[in-house]
């Protein structure tokens, strides 16, 4: 009698894409909107009180009441998408988790347009200020700011809009995780108010630098604005909270609807099978140079990373796996007999 042949299919171990997995986590950043929204709340009573504590000043240049307009639109946008992204969390909606990526992105730049007005603003005023400067000394910095903040505008400008491309890029190819464009886009939302306080402290500045500065108020009214400003950057904090989160939810909403309940990885004594985007492709023992396990901060967190022998790579979120790092691990000793194991010494968190 010839001995029994064990297939290595017969006991291979399976690690399955978990849409279930991702989706609880969806929800339970979904639930943390919430709070987020009622600190939103919290901080506009404050905004109001600390108004009416300043005399209910009012926007005296256009520069500021088109600041508090495209703020004010940014604001509600980006609450109607956090309704949404509560409510949406806790089902699988396809498309819904991009449109809102996009939505918090396109709300966020509004505010840079103000902002653009005032460096417009200042610009007309660079030939008076340099003939100025002949008769009052210490305006010699007044150039280097000007072109200086100029240099910073455009730099958020096309942060900002490599966050589009990158997020358009990462909308057409459903099997890439987008972790460039994802940073980009929350780079965006933080910048965007950061620069508006910004702009805000150097009005600050300028004005405490020139005295109280009558003549340029009297040139440019919104430097007599100022106070408004600072309560909108007061905002801004919440503002950057909230967006982020939206974000969060929106990403892993994506996340979730592009999942499929299907083997990812399959380890056997041959070797790896993984799930490749031209479909299951067998790696031997052989040309498998590295197992290991990255750290990523950002969701979905820490990734399985294999490298071939040919130098090619491949990566999935252990945060999509059915199964933890520890299993996949005990996985690989079993069936190369502990000459591999999964190295997971870069894994920022324990399991």
């Amino acid at each position: 009698m010839e001995p029994m042949r064990l297939d290595p299919e017969d006991y291979a171990f399976l690690a399955s894409y978990s849409p279930a997995r991702v989706g609880k986590q969806t929800a339970r950043l979904g639930s943390a909107l919430l709070a987020l929204l009622i600190s939103w709340a919290i901080s506009v009573g404050f905004l109001v009180y600390w108004w009416f504590r300043m005399d209910k000043p009012k926007p005296q240049d256009s520069l500021t009441t088109t600041l508090l307009v495209l703020d004010g639109v940014t604001m509600v946008v980006t609450l109607a998408a956090a309704v949404i992204a509560l409510i949406a969390s806790r089902r699988v909606s396809h498309g819904v988790g991009l449109v809102l990526h996009f939505v918090v992105l396109g709300a966020a730049v509004l505010p840079l347009v103000a902002v653009f007005r005032i460096w417009f603003r200042l610009h007309d005023l660079d030939a008076g200020v340099r003939v100025l400067s002949w008769f009052v000394s210490g305006l010699s910095w007044w150039s280097v700011a000007l072109w200086g903040s100029l240099c910073l505008l455009l730099l958020v400008t096309a942060a900002w809009a490599a966050a589009v491309i990158l997020g358009i890029v990462w909308a057409l190819r459903p099997r890439e995780i987008g972790w460039l464009a994802r940073q980009f886009a929350a780079v965006s939302v933080v910048v965007i108010p950061g620069l508006i306080a910004l702009v805000t402290i150097a009005g600050f500045v300028v004005k405490k630098r020139l005295g109280d500065a009558t003549w340029l108020t009297s040139f440019v009214p919104w430097f007599g604005g100022l106070s408004l400003w600072a309560l909108v950057s007061f905002l801004g904090i919440t503002y950057i909270l909230l967006a982020l989160a939206v974000l969060r939810v929106s990403q892993m909403m994506t996340f979730t609807s592009r999942l499929v309940d299907r083997p990812a990885l399959r380890v056997d004594p041959l070797g790896l099978v993984i799930d490749e985007a031209s479909g299951p492709v067998r790696v031997r023992w052989g040309e498998v140079r590295e197992v290991g396990a990255k750290a990523h901060t950002p969701l979905p967190g820490p990734e399985l990373w294999l490298r071939r022998t040919n130098g090619t790579e491949w990566r999935v979120p252990f945060g999509f796996l059915d199964c933890l790092p520890g299993t996949i691990d005990s996985a690989i000793r079993a069936h190369t007999g502990d000459q591999r194991t999964l190295d997971v010494s870069r894994l920022s968190r324990i399991w």
